[in-house]
């Protein structure tokens, strides 16, 4: 299970972090300076917590 979740966040990390970094391309002015490891890191372990939470509350209720 941790697996799942832990994979599910590093691919929604990913994906936020490309966003971000697509919109960094646009606007520099606004969006520049952004570290796109670092947001991925971050997206990723907000990410795992919030899918650990979730998944484990249907767990629990099963």
């Amino acid at each position: 299970m941790f697996g799942f979740t832990f994979v599910m966040a590093a691919l929604t990390g990913l994906v936020i972090a490309s966003h971000y970094q697509k919109k960094e391309e646009k606007n520099p002015e606004k969006y520049g300076g952004q570290n796109f490891i670092a947001t991925w890191i971050i997206t990723g372990i907000i990410s795992l917590v919030v899918f650990n939470l979730i998944f484990g509350l249907i767990y629990q209720s099963f």
